[in-house]
């Protein structure tokens, strides 16, 4: 216990670290070997003043793609966090209009004439349907303002993101206007110690990065190493080739869940997962049954598929095809989804299994595997968001 609590802190603080890096390990490899490529162009014996004064202008256009990306990802989360304010408002308006119905049946009850009895059921059902409309918009509002308090703190984060690339941009401007100026050799030295401080920046956001994800999966081992020994210990009063095999499908099924949820950005879950009753997860010390809203869909969307991976990993899967009933994607963010049907479409392509699932604001754009069914009712009011998709594996 006290290793898992230990590697934990040391996640939290890794995490806490990378937290301003938005590139992808492949993105800054990609970077960091472009900027080694100009630095031998220009250490060739053709490289020229303008060489010098190119390169400074393609840091430039690199740092002003990057403020452009920023910005855009500020007002896109803005835009989102505006949704909820008005979504949560008409929660508000929901609530108090619940509240004044239930107000209302209590002053029904109070004239004798209507509800005379002491045990009067009359408004019985009434009374239900409040206190279960009531804890639903309650949930709501407590999954909305955790996702609002999310993507507060992710503006915070872009806006320091903002500021250094404007500071960035500014610097190396006065660094091009500043190359122009001198002389040849001079020129070639300056722009060719500002790229290797760029690559060395990259380098250390690379290096963060990777050590981020080595601590991550030590965290895991970590794990499923004390589950192993948990249910190790409880096999002496089992039998042991069925223990076996149930503590192999388990860590496979952890690991397998773990990804999946992190397809889907399921950031409000422990990591720490075990199961009870053989296969019934428990995150931490939540079950699925405890979390609420987009968390808790994001939660059993990522089991069902770690299961049909599983499944299908050990090819005694039972049925070659899953079906998504609109998995309440207006809970989740279109790019969370996207990248969650992207998976099983990958899934499907490599075992073989057929993916049917419909839509409503969100739309898949498939390919000439995948077949889209769009219902013909009539009225336009029918056909507003109904459509379908299904991915489809290929013949074997």
């Amino acid at each position: 216990m006290k290793q898992v609590e230990a590697s934990s802190r040391k996640l939290d603080l890794s995490k806490e670290i990378v937290k301003n890096i938005t590139k992808h390990p492949s993105e800054l490899k990609i970077e960091i070997k472009s900027l080694d490529d100009e630095i031998e162009n220009l250490k060739s014996s053709e490289a020229s003043h303008d060489d010098s004064v190119s390169a400074i202008s393609s840091l430039i256009r690199k740092s002003r793609a990057s403020l452009i990306e920023t910005r855009d990802d500020i007002s896109e989360i803005q835009k989102r966090i505006g949704s909820f304010n008005r979504i949560t408002s008409e929660i508000h308006s929901e609530i108090e209009a619940l509240s004044l119905n239930e107000e209302a049946r209590r002053v029904f009850l109070s004239f004798n004439e209507i509800c005379s009895s002491s045990s009067c059921q009359l408004f019985q059902s009434s009374s239900d349907s409040y206190a279960k409309n009531l804890l639903y918009l309650k949930d709501q509002m407590k999954d909305l303002e955790r996702n609002s308090k999310i993507d507060h703190f992710r503006v915070s984060t872009l806006k320091e993101k903002e500021e250094n690339n404007l500071k960035e941009l500014s610097y190396l401007v006065d660094k091009r206007n500043s190359t122009i100026e001198k002389s040849e050799i001079s020129s070639l030295i300056d722009t060719i110690s500002e790229i290797k401080n760029k690559i060395f920046n990259l380098q250390n956001e690379l290096e963060k990065l990777e050590n981020y994800k080595d601590l991550e999966s030590l965290h895991i081992t970590i794990i499923n190493e004390r589950q192993a020994a948990f249910e190790k210990y409880q096999a002496f009063s089992e039998s042991a080739s069925q223990n076996s095999n149930l503590i192999k499908l388990r860590l496979e099924l952890r690991d397998l869940y773990l990804n999946w949820l992190d397809c889907l950005n399921t950031n409000n879950v422990s990591r720490d997962i075990t199961f009870k009753d053989d296969f019934v997860p428990v995150l931490g010390k939540e079950s699925i049954s405890q979390l609420k809203g987009s968390t808790r869909i994001r939660a059993v969307l990522a089991y069902h598929a770690a299961l049909l991976e599983l499944f299908l990993e050990r090819n005694k899967a039972p049925f070659r095809f899953f079906i998504l009933d609109t998995p309440k994607q207006h809970e989740i963010h279109n790019d969370d989804l996207e990248q969650y049907i992207r998976e099983l479409k990958r899934l499907s392509l490599t075992k073989g299994v057929q993916i049917v699932f419909s839509t409503t604001e969100y739309h898949y754009d498939g390919d000439d595997l995948d077949v889209e069914w769009v219902p013909e009712y009539p009225g336009k009011k029918q056909n507003m968001f109904l459509s379908s998709k299904r991915l489809e594996a290929p013949n074997k």
